[in-house]
């Protein structure tokens, strides 16, 4: 009997044990759940599982939220309805690393994909998931994961890369030599600049030394220049910059002077910038020129030679045919024969002072040729001097570099205007933006930023082509062009956006005739190989108050209100403008 009672004693015990070990685990798995659910609540997730045999699917609310909805709209909770929200072209790629994970090939997938929000527009997010229960032959039964709200993200990526591309497209542009270095004096970068003064192969010069690409480096008084004095590697040695040094290098395409300038850098990657100069021809004018007399009929060049008094005694054959005047038409005149009203009194005054006072001048100068047109020119003056520092003869050349302002104008013309409808680009815009603020604020006038982006146009590009698409661009932006006042500007910022500034308004209200032609512009059907389309346009609008300088205020800021307003226009059914309303916008 005393046996029985202690056995059922110990059996007692035993059983309370087992109960408070059960409470004690209940205990642990709660506080392990809240630590996880703050967790997920700090990192702002939305979280989802998966049953992969069923298709049906659970989310917090925080994933529905990121796609504008309640979790109560979401209906029905299935795979199919995710897949539905989601942009067809990511799908593809979410599918194999889905597959991999199923293949146990993978542990965990992790996938940036598009979802479509509640108002239209694509959101990106960054999907994680695992499986977290396998069936007993193997197969996956049920996924769980998270789904993070990256849109911020990616769109300053997307703002990074533009910016990157615009500045290596000014890079390639500039026309002096730029050569990067690291801090081992090996190439890292150059322009094409650097490329076509140098002689060298980009592809074969970078990650070499700078010592090694096949050119050699002469002073001025022709002794070879030891690598160690190079001006990037000097600098790079003495971390400090050098200006202006002047050097002759002979390479592959023979020999060229440069005017060379190296600064160190506090970067990581990059040790010294390297920029030259090609001064050969400018060293060879100089040659000329004092040559002038010996070499008169033979330069290719323009001469004029004049008395001290500064009167024409002598031109070349290469003057007459530049300016179409010939010998006996100047001679006897001074040099104002170069003077037109192209450059106002004043410069031609500074000219002759510069000559007076230093012996020397050497500019640009837009002049007339005989018969009226206009020609640019580069002209450098310079005194010749007598064995006792008397002037005795000053020495004109010209240089005939019409066809290069043109050029430069035309790549100016194409570095700031999108080249499909000849509008001003975004770097453009915004450049007029800041001068149109500044301007405001001192006088107090009113101005307002439109940012102008057609509906329906995506679907003309997917039904027509691209090619109807951008004939149809190139017409609207015309019709629109017309309708601005003058000293107002439209841009094309890059696919269907436009931006529009409008200036000199008494009121923000005045714009509203504009932007009522504006819509009227963009929504008129448009003919293109006997089709004919019809889109429209939604406008956000952004006004700036003259004479209210407000440190915040700037081109970007304006440029984002509107925006922000634009999309506020399509909203509310599309084909209208909206003024931009922080509480409206969510600004």
């Amino acid at each position: 009997m005393e046996f029985l009672w202690v056995l059922t004693l110990l059996l007692l015990l035993a059983l309370i044990g087992m109960i408070v070990r059960a409470v004690r685990s209940e205990r642990k798995l709660r506080e392990q759940n809240q630590r996880l659910e703050e967790v997920i609540w700090g990192t702002n997730a939305g979280t989802w599982e998966w049953n992969i045999e069923t298709g049906e699917t659970v989310f917090n609310a925080r994933w529905a939220e990121i796609l504008g909805y309640t979790l109560d709209e979401i209906s029905p909770k299935t795979a199919a309805t995710v897949r539905a929200l989601s942009h067809p072209d990511d799908m593809k790629r979410f599918d194999r690393m889905v597959v991999h994970c199923f293949r146990h090939e993978s542990e965990t997938y992790e996938c940036e994909l598009r979802s479509r929000h509640k108002n239209g527009h694509w959101v990106w997010v960054l999907d994680w998931g695992r499986v977290v229960e396998w069936t007993p032959d193997g197969r996956a039964r049920r996924m769980s994961g998270t789904r993070q709200d990256i849109t911020v993200r990616k769109e300053a990526e997307a703002l990074l890369a533009g910016e990157k591309e615009r500045l290596h497209t000014i890079f390639e542009l500039m026309p002096i030599g730029i050569v990067l270095i690291d801090r081992g004096g090996r190439v890292v970068e150059c322009n094409s600049a650097a490329v076509n003064m140098l002689g060298i192969a980009r592809a074969q010069s970078l990650y070499r030394s700078i010592t090694g690409q096949g050119w050699s480096a002469f002073r001025p008084d022709g002794e070879a220049m030891a690598p160690r004095h190079y001006a990037g590697l000097r600098a790079l040695a003495e971390q400090r910059p050098l200006h202006h040094r002047s050097m002759e290098v002979r390479g592959p395409r023979g020999s060229l002077w440069l005017r060379v300038s190296a600064t160190p850098l506090d970067h990581p990657r990059y040790g010294v910038v390297i920029t030259h100069s090609d001064v050969t021809a400018q060293r060879d004018a100089d040659a000329r020129q004092r040559l002038a007399t010996s070499v008169l009929s033979q330069t290719s060049e323009g001469i004029v030679v004049t008395g001290a008094d500064g009167r024409v005694v002598e031109v070349n054959d290469a003057f007459t045919a530049v300016t179409g005047y010939r010998r006996d038409e100047v001679q006897g005149k001074t040099l104002e024969i170069f003077e037109s009203e192209l450059h106002s009194r004043d410069y031609f005054i500074g000219i002759r002072r510069a000559i007076r006072t230093h012996g020397h001048w050497r500019g640009e100068l837009w002049s007339r040729r005989k018969n009226g047109e206009e020609y640019a020119a580069m002209l450098n003056v310079s005194a010749v001097r007598g064995l006792r520092g008397r002037t005795q003869n000053y020495v004109a050349l010209l240089s005939d570099i019409t066809p290069l302002k043109r050029q430069q104008k035309q790549l100016e013309h194409i570095a700031y205007h999108d080249p499909l409808t000849d509008l001003p680009n975004r770097a453009l815009f915004t450049d007029r933006l800041q001068q149109a603020l500044a301007q405001s604020s001192r006088s107090g006038r009113q101005l307002v930023v439109a940012y102008i982006d057609l509906d329906g146009f995506k679907a003309v590009n997917d039904t027509h082509g691209h090619n109807v698409g951008d004939r149809l661009l190139v017409v609207i932006a015309r019709r629109m062009r017309k309708v601005l006042r003058e000293g107002d500007t439209l841009a094309r910022l890059g696919g269907d956006e436009f931006a529009a500034l409008l200036v000199d308004l008494d009121t923000a209200a005045d714009c509203e005739s504009v932007l009522g032609r504006l819509l009227l512009a963009a929504a008129e059907p448009v003919v293109v190989d006997e089709l004919s389309l019809t889109v429209s346009a939604s406008i956000g609008v952004a006004p700036f108050t003259g004479g209210k300088p407000d440190p915040g205020v700037d081109a970007e800021h304006l440029m984002r209100d509107a925006d922000q307003a634009m999309y506020l226009a399509k909203r509310m059914g599309k084909n209208a403008y909206r003024f931009f309303d922080a509480q409206a916008c969510g600004g």
